[in-house]
């Protein structure tokens, strides 16, 4: 009996010391492939991969031919191609008009167009008023905007007399998923705020016309639902398209999980024309080369593997240095709709395991669905000191998807000393731990294939400040 027991413990020892040393082979097979594509996207030959630029194009083709050596379905099946252009930033009006109650107001005096407006011709309907102070809060009701204008008060309550760009766009899409057709911005306590609005490089596209009036308008609605309101919006936008790159492994579930990062960077600020070599390239091998390698290395895993039950998406976004357009113009867009996206995984800037001195990963967005808790309680994460945080506010591409209700999970290494400067370089990689970072998220993969899926929770403000100043703590 001794004897059997011995036999048994030794038969135990050595398939344990395979599997480890399978596991570790697997993370040096990892590695080398990071080393290839960080170096390739973090090369000076892509001069920083700033969205609208050759540049980026060129990035994006990079990650297109690694899409399609994994057999990943391209989001255009019949040109073949991966890649999903769009606009962004610099626009200029060619035609906008407001006409309220058979009155016309004044392009630019009385009121403009967003920077993210729809284009629309004649479009006419009747205006809803959401009350001053406390009209945002209304948008919790169920209250519905089927075919109508909403007019929307900005400054919805005392305490927010100023609201910033992404709180705008949340109102926005609140109003929209209520089935609003336009959208009519003022603030009462400043005459106009349409100059921060056009131009901001950050406003999003809409799916809707949506303008910004001065108090003028404001005071001739008075208040009033169900004035009758004619738009007309075009907009040239002036700067090349972006791309983001799309591929989708479709395993028959009704539901998919979305694999994203963005692979643009901020180019060669101030530089018109650089030259290989130019000390001002900003490479962004952290920020977000390694994102976007990460991307590719977890496409490559998953489309080996078999039996599983979710469908999955890959996607390198880009522009989201700009404002996040990229992932607002996938949201934005009836590709969103047509995946049924479950749960979002978002990889931003995850090359620096260590820099600070800890193997810390920060991992937000746990209070988006109550079952991550769960999840990554069930996942061994020997060797990564993980900070789980509830938040996830608007500074990465999860964003757009948490505004859309769907759960999502946000891997970082955090802000380094280097983050947005030239020395943010492939040599300053630590290939190995991305390495490692990626194999507790396989696994987490696997945990979740098994758990329940994610319901979406809504984030609270007081959890996205109290995740902002933790991660700034931290960091010091």
């Amino acid at each position: 009996m001794e004897r059997s027991v011995k036999i048994i413990f030794i038969f135990m020892v050595l398939v344990s010391s395979s599997l480890s040393i399978e596991a570790q082979n697997a993370i040096d097979a990892s590695e080398l492939r990071l080393r290839h594509d960080i170096g390739a996207l973090a090369n000076d030959s892509m001069f920083g991969r700033e969205a609208g630029y050759s540049s980026e194009y060129k990035a994006a083709k990079f990650i297109e031919k690694a899409f399609s050596k994994c057999r990943l379905t391209p989001i255009n099946k019949e040109t073949g191609s991966y890649l999903k252009a769009f606009d962004f930033g610099d626009y200029t009006y060619k035609k906008a008009e407001l006409w309220i109650n058979n009155k016309q107001y004044r392009t630019g005096v009385d009121f403009g167009a967003v920077a993210g407006s729809a284009d629309i011709e004649n479009w006419s309907g009747e205006t809803a008023f959401i009350e001053e102070r406390n009209g945002l809060e209304n948008l919790k009701t169920n209250n519905s905007y089927k075919g109508k204008a909403v007019v929307l008060d900005m400054k919805g309550n005392e305490h927010n007399s100023s609201p910033g760009i992404w709180d705008i766009v949340s109102y926005i899409h609140e109003c929209i998923a209520r089935g609003a057709e336009a959208i009519l911005l003022f603030n009462a306590s400043h005459n106009d705020f349409g100059n921060r609005l056009f131009n901001a490089d950050s406003m999003p596209s809409f799916p809707v016309p949506v303008l910004y009036i001065t108090h003028k308008v404001r005071v001739d609605l008075n208040n009033n639902s169900g004035a009758t309101c004619k738009i007309s919006v075009e907009i040239k936008r002036k700067r090349p398209a972006a791309h983001n790159v799309i591929g989708f492994m479709d395993n028959g579930a009704q539901k998919t999980i979305m694999i994203g990062g963005h692979f643009d960077h901020v180019g060669t600020p101030g530089v018109k024309d650089p030259i290989a070599g130019d000390p001002n390239i900003h490479n962004g091998a952290d920020d977000n080369a390694s994102g976007a390698a990460a991307v590719l290395e977890l496409a490559r895993w998953i489309t080996a593997r078999k039996g599983l039950r979710y469908n999955y998406l890959f996607i390198a976004f880009s522009a989201e240095e700009k404002g996040l357009f990229g992932s607002w113009n996938f949201c934005n867009s009836n590709d969103f709709k047509l995946f049924n996206i479950a749960w979002m995984l978002n990889l931003d800037m995850v090359g620096r395991l260590g820099w600070s001195g800890k193997n810390r990963v920060d991992v937000l967005g746990l209070a988006s669905a109550r079952e991550w808790k769960k999840i990554l309680k069930k996942v061994d994460h020997t060797g990564l000191k993980l900070t789980k945080l509830g938040g996830g506010a608007a500074f990465s591409d999860h964003y757009p998807f948490r505004v859309h209700k769907v759960p999502f999970i946000y891997f970082t290494t955090g802000l380094e000393h280097e983050y947005h400067k030239p020395v943010d370089d492939p040599e300053l990689i630590n290939y190995k731990g991305e390495a490692v970072i990626l194999d507790y998220i396989e696994r987490l993969i696997v945990e979740a294939e098994r758990s329940p899926e994610p319901e979406y929770k809504k984030i609270g403000l007081f959890r996205d400040i109290g995740t902002v100043i933790k991660m700034f703590i931290l960091k010091m």
